[in-house]
């Protein structure tokens, strides 16, 4: 036992993350290994260092996301807020699902909008076809009502099946697929054997989260750039004939 205490002491020397199996955790505490924990903080100041943290990560994220702009639709709107507040408050995974909900409400919107003759006037049974849709029919509907061109269909279709279907269902092996954890430090408690190794995440459910989580940080600001211009442009002409019937 010392010299596995030992050998893990070192390796774990000057890291920032150690990831333990759950069978081998176990082996590790019948083993005797003195396993010690975080002892847990007064929430109050729990809050205050994450707030504080968090502050200084907001200040620097808010200068990279565009102006903020009021919509005719204030549901578009609400979605606009809680994508900003997500990605101001570092929660990329669920600021991305949000990107995917704004892109598809609008296009609903937007398409709703064409076919009840350009006007905003609530038509129910209308609208509840629209609710049943999922994004691809959408897309297909707002096709159909030449409301997108062929480029943006395949754009959207491309959004749909590589961003906005993986992060709805929580596909994350898929979203995970090409992360490669490089020179991993890998412990055997039963051989004492240690190596370093590139492990892909697509195969170790061990990394999975750690590895989303870096995947979500590389592309919330691509996908919300997405977002926020198919959007404008859904929602541009959208506008103009709304002023018109006015």
């Amino acid at each position: 036992m010392g010299e596995l205490e030992e050998l893990i002491n070192e390796t774990v020397r000057d890291t920032t993350q150690i990831i333990v199996n759950p069978d081998t955790f176990k082996k590790m505490v019948e083993l005797g290994l003195p396993i010690s924990y975080a002892e847990a903080v007064p929430i109050e100041e729990y809050i205050n260092k994450l707030f504080d943290v968090r502050k200084k990560q907001a200040l620097k994220i808010v200068q990279r996301l565009p102006a903020r702009y009021n919509f005719i639709l204030p549901a578009i709107n609400a979605l606009y807020d809680e994508v900003y507040e997500c990605m101001l408050f570092g929660l990329n995974g669920a600021a991305i699902t949000l990107c995917g909900i704004l892109v598809e409400f609008t296009l609903k919107q937007a398409t709703y909008f064409y076919e009840n003759g350009y006007k905003f006037t609530y038509n129910s049974s209308l609208w509840d076809e629209f609710e049943n849709l999922t994004l691809g029919p959408t897309i297909d509907r707002a096709r159909k009502a030449r409301i997108i061109d062929d480029r943006h269909e395949s754009d959207l279709k491309k959004f749909k099946d590589d961003v906005r279907n993986p992060y709805n269902h929580y596909n994350i092996k898929k979203i995970t697929k090409d992360v490669v954890a490089k020179n991993v430090k890998v412990i055997s408690v039963k051989t004492l054997k240690q190596e370093t190794k590139d492990i892909e995440a697509k195969d170790n459910p061990m990394i999975h989260a750690q590895a989303k989580r870096y995947v979500d940080k590389m592309l919330v600001y691509h996908i919300f750039t997405f977002a926020d211009q198919t959007v404008k442009f859904l929602l541009s002409d959208l506008e103009e004939k709304s002023k018109k019937k006015q």
